[in-house]
């Protein structure tokens, strides 16, 4: 346990350290990473990391604006033409940003990645997170940047909505 408790803009954020950071990589955020009282990784049952896919490419948006968020819109666009995102599913995003690395600052978007408040890389809108977990029931969100929250963002509303929203506890 590195980090876990009330930040001083008052929400909570819980962080933590295995044998490497949890957090670089391809990883798994854990429900308690920004949900007080929410599980850990070793308490989320495996059942909960299976279930159909719907894999939502916004290449193009992203190669446009390095800080694009995938919107509702995206997601009535990629449904409008392959139908509804199943219930349960894990829902990829593809933003193209994998083939930046291993250049740490080609895919943080940064001339200083080791400064958060630099980074430029896509994500996911908050609104966009909504849907696809109330209205979708999506089992799991995953990107091929460093975070669902843009690079940009200093407030991690999307893990914020995402805490409140995740079925299990």
């Amino acid at each position: 346990r590195t980090s876990w408790g009330m930040t001083a803009a008052g929400y909570w954020y819980a962080s933590a350290n295995f044998s490497t950071s949890e957090h670089g990589g391809t990883h798994l955020d854990a429900p308690i990473h920004f949900g007080e009282g929410r599980n850990t990784i070793d308490q989320i049952p495996v059942e909960h990391l299976t279930g159909p896919a719907a894999v939502i490419d916004m290449r193009p948006q992203c190669a446009r604006d390095p800080d694009y968020t995938l919107t509702v819109q995206d997601i009535l666009d990629w449904e409008s033409r392959y139908g509804r995102i199943p219930q349960g599913a894990l829902v990829f995003i593809r933003s193209g940003w994998e083939t930046r690395w291993p250049d740490r600052r080609r895919y943080l978007g940064s001339e200083t990645p080791e400064d958060p408040a630099t980074l430029h890389f896509p994500g996911l809108s908050p609104e966009a997170a909504e849907v696809l977990v109330a209205q979708r029931g999506a089992r799991g969100i995953g990107i091929d940047t460093a975070s669902i929250d843009r690079g940009a963002s200093h407030d991690f509303q999307t893990h914020r909505v995402l805490s409140r929203l995740v079925a299990y506890a």
